[in-house]
Formats: C-alpha cells, sequence, structure tokens
C-alpha cells in the first residue's frame, strides 16, 4: 500500500509514495552530517525521493544535482524539486551513473546507495533496485568519483558499519582517502550499524567521530538533535 501523505520537514515536504525507498534515518544523517562548508556544487547519486539533495540546496549548495535510475522515483523527485523554494538550484536525471556524463566536476558527491549484497529479493522490482548493489556497486561509485570530484572535493557516504573497510579499499584504489568517518548507534550502549564515511584526495588522518541517536526509545541524543535540528520538525 503506498504512503500518500507526503514527509514534512522545516523548510520542504517530500512526496514519496512512488519511491521503493521511503525517507529514512540513514538519507537525513548523512544531508545532515557532510560538509558543505565551501562547496558550490554537488551531485546526489541514487536519490530516491531526493531529500538528501533538497537537504543539500536548504544548506546553501548553488548548484545540486541527482541521478536516479528508477524512473517513477526520479518522476517523483523532480516533482519534489519543483515544488520546493530551491527549484532553481536543484537538477534531476533518470540515468544510471554508468551511462551519466557531467558537465563539470563537482565539490561534493553524495550518496545513501544500496548495499545488499547477494541477498534475497522480493517480487518488486524498484524494491530491489532500492536496495541491492546489483546495478550500483561501490566499485563504480568510486571509479566516477575518482574522475568527476574537483581536487578539493569530498564523496560522502553512508553504509552499514561492515561495509566500511570495503568501502575505503575500494577508494584507495582509486586514489581517495579516509578522511573523516562517524559511527551511528541507534541507541546509547547499542550496536553501531550504520557508518559515514567522507573522502578526498588528500591522505591525512582521518577524524573519527561518534553518534548516538537515542538514550531511550523515542528519547534523542542532544548531538543527534544538534545535527537533524534545521530539518525534523520535531526539533
Amino acid at each position: 500500500m503506498k504512503h500518500q501523505t507526503p514527509f514534512r520537514f522545516k523548510q520542504f515536504e517530500v512526496r514519496h509514495d512512488c519511491c521503493a525507498m521511503k525517507v529514512n534515518t540513514d538519507g537525513v544523517l548523512l544531508g545532515a552530517w557532510c560538509n558543505v562548508a565551501g562547496i558550490n556544487s554537488a551531485l546526489d547519486i541514487g536519490t530516491g525521493s531526493g531529500v538528501i539533495a533538497l537537504m543539500l540546496a536548504q544548506r546553501g549548495i548553488a548548484a545540486v544535482e541527482a541521478i536516479e535510475l528508477d524512473g517513477d522515483a526520479a518522476a517523483q523527485a523532480q516533482e519534489n524539486f519543483l515544488a520546493s523554494k530551491w527549484a532553481a538550484k536543484l537538477t534531476g536525471h533518470h540515468t544510471a551513473l554508468q551511462q551519466f556524463r557531467p558537465n563539470s566536476p563537482y565539490d561534493l558527491i553524495v550518496s545513501n546507495p544500496p548495499f545488499f549484497e547477494n541477498a534475497y529479493k522480493t517480487p518488486l522490482a524498484n524494491r530491489n533496485l532500492a536496495r541491492h548493489n546489483d546495478t550500483l556497486p561501490l566499485v563504480d561509485l568510486m571509479v566516477f568519483a575518482a574522475q568527476w570530484l574537483a581536487l578539493q572535493g569530498k564523496l560522502a557516504l553512508v553504509l552499514p558499519t561492515d561495509m566500511a573497510k570495503m568501502a575505503k579499499k575500494a577508494a584507495l584504489i582509486q586514489g581517495l582517502y579516509l578522511v573523516h568517518i562517524c559511527y551511528i548507534k541507534g541507541s546509547v550502549g547499542g550496536e553501531t550499524k550504520r557508518v559515514l564515511l567522507s573522502f578526498g584526495r588528500s591522505n591525512e588522518e582521518p577524524i573519527v567521530t561518534h553518534l548516538a541517536i537515542e538514550t531511550a526509545p523515542l528519547i534523542y541524543t542532544d548531538d543527534y538533535k544538534a545535527l537533524t535540528k534545521d530539518f525534523y520538525l520535531a526539533f
């Protein structure tokens, strides 16, 4: 059954009833966490509903492009872009990463990529596309980023914790180095299940940070509220 009610943020709303993957914590974390200081252009790979691209536009990036392979999701992302106050900043493309040819390098590339590998697939083709990495493997992400990041540009990803080593290895092969990693826990004292990763071209000691989302069910930590307060209505 489709969700007809849009997800409302402080400055925009996201319709996601035509998207296999709905607005979720992973995407919001990435959109709020990635460093946008000095960033003029950005690309969101696998944008889905367009939520991360919209967040980047709200954060002041002058030109934000987004690509999405699924036709229904790409169309809905474009609708969300046009309905926002940043429509002039946002450009959507219905295409696969492997066929996408940008006009110029980006200061920032972000992705909340599908990460299931060799896992059970549902009968729903669009959900499999959004969740499984058949069409968007990490290697392809890294190859693209190495080619299309500006000299001082950054690649930011959100991934399951157990994929961090694989991502670092794939990046290193392409001459990209980890510059910041943030370990995410669902609750204080819980397991680290996600990582936020930022890669760049300079080989430096990476910054390591940690973030817990809740202290108890629906009781959010001050750090999480501080990170997302410009977006979530509850904060």
